[in-house]
């Protein structure tokens, strides 16, 4: 009697430790599988997270204008808030001082002067440096197109005859006045940029540029039917350097 009611407590606990064992299995198992879900979330969280704050950086920089992540210490940074703009076009720009004496070099990019209704179209262009200017006259009078810097004559062409195209080299540089002699009413404006550092601008900004090579400059601000301001500055290597622009109103 008492060796049956043994086995049977022996045949229950093992019974017991069997259950357990499996129960401890599966808890084990469901914790792995929680555990593996836990971790491709996580990754995929981080991914999103790096995703979303490199395309904001990138937002940012290109927004305000910030600063590049390498800068070289031997150039020199310069900054210009600009608080208004009051005309269609603000145009600022650094130049070399004294100018070089170097030859601008030619380029295949080709801009247009057309003369359309007794006007100069666009009324403003920027075109590069050693371009050719197609100069066209699509009126049926006689036109002239007159090109100078504000002191001197950068090309003076007649163009007589409706639809005939005039191709001139363009290698000065700066703002350039368009005119016609003939009819004092025909003007536009034509900016050729000396130096990468320049910005044709809408509405107020911060700009932003780098890596300027050590040098004396002329900084120069010009708005339409108005007279360029101008501002000789040196700039050293390793420093950076602000100014506050004002718009002069004539």
């Amino acid at each position: 009697m008492f060796r049956l009611i043994y086995r049977l407590i022996v045949q229950r606990i093992q019974e017991y430790k069997t259950k357990r064992t499996a129960i401890k299995k599966q808890q084990i198992k469901r914790y792995s599988r929680n555990s593996s879900v836990n971790r491709k979330y996580w990754v995929f969280v981080g991914v999103f997270c790096i995703i979303c704050a490199t395309a904001i950086a990138f937002s940012l920089h290109r927004h305000f204008n910030l600063p590049r992540l390498y800068l070289d210490p031997k150039t020199a940074q310069l900054k210009i808030n600009v608080d208004s703009v009051d005309t269609p076009q603000l145009v600022i720009y650094l130049e070399q001082w004294p100018p070089p004496l170097t030859p601008v070099p030619e380029n295949d990019s080709v801009s247009r002067i057309v003369i359309q209704d007794s006007k100069f179209v666009p009324k403003f262009q920027l075109i590069t440096a050693g371009s050719t200017v197609e100069i066209i006259n699509e009126d049926s009078i006689l036109h002239n197109t007159h090109i100078d810097d504000g002191k001197n004559t950068v090309f003076n062409v007649a163009t007589p005859l409706k639809s005939v195209t005039v191709r001139k080299t363009l290698t000065s540089t700066g703002i350039l006045n368009v005119r016609c002699d003939l009819h004092p009413g025909m003007y536009s404006w034509v900016f050729v940029p000396p130096a990468p550092q320049y910005a044709v601008l809408q509405e107020p900004d911060l700009i932003h540029w780098t890596n300027i090579p050590p040098a004396t400059y002329r900084l120069v601000s010009w708005q339409p039917e108005q007279t360029p301001q101008h501002r000789i500055i040196t700039l050293s290597s390793g420093k950076q350097y602000t100014l506050q622009h004002h718009q002069r109103n004539q």
